[in-house]
Formats: structure tokens, C-alpha cells, sequence
């Protein structure tokens, strides 16, 4: 399991093996960038120098999911992955993920680099 979080770059996972092929083997949560602000404003700790999207301390369970939908109108992309899929995360979006089942997964980011 992923803590929710976001990245600067974009990345692809790819979910390479399950236990139970099945059977789902991950649950993602993904969140749209301006979604992923109201998350930052709502869950920030500055009390206690804390930012969940950077310091991989909060995974938003239903009950949460509940509450951002309700009183924010922010709702995740939700994705049940199975083998041989490929789940593309944009740059800044918070994301989370549920391993549902023993899983082998391949994470690649996509860093752009100009040379001039």
C-alpha cells in the first residue's frame, strides 16, 4: 500500500503479477490537481509541520472519502488494476494505492529534459 501523495513527474505503474489473477490486485484513489490543492488545504498539520502529500502520513479511507466529497466536492478517479494494466498518474495529482492481494508492480516516471 501507497500513503496518498503526489509527485512531480509523470508515471506510469504497471501491474505486472497477482496472487489471483482473477481478482483485482490494486485499488487506486486518483486525484485532479485542483482536487489535490483542496486535499492539501484540508488535511495540512502546520500545527505540527506536517504536509500528508509529502510526507506519506494519510491514506484517505472511506469514511474521508466521504467527507471530501461531501463538504468539498472532491472525488477520486477509483481504479480496480489487474494484470497487464497500466495506470497513468499526471504530474501534481495526489494518488493512493491498495494492494488488494500479493502483487509485483513497475513504476516509471517520465522526466522531460530540454537540451539546448
Amino acid at each position: 500500500t501507497t500513503m496518498l501523495h503526489k509527485d512531480s513527474a509523470s508515471a506510469y505503474n504497471t501491474l505486472l503479477y497477482v496472487q489471483d489473477d482473477t481478482r483485482p490486485g490494486a485499488l487506486w484513489h486518483i486525484f485532479n490537481q485542483d482536487d489535490t490543492r483542496m486535499i492539501a488545504k484540508v488535511f495540512n498539520q502546520p500545527e505540527i509541520n506536517s504536509n500528508p502529500l509529502m510526507d506519506f502520513t494519510l491514506y484517505l479511507n472511506a469514511k474521508d472519502l466521504e467527507v471530501l466529497e461531501r463538504e468539498h466536492g472532491v472525488k477520486p478517479i477509483v481504479i480496480e488494476q489487474r494484470v497487464g494494466e497500466m495506470i497513468l498518474i499526471p504530474a501534481g495529482c495526489a494518488h493512493q494505492v491498495r494492494n488488494l492481494q500479493l502483487c509485483v508492480k513497475v513504476r516509471t516516471f517520465f522526466i522531460l529534459m530540454y537540451v539546448y
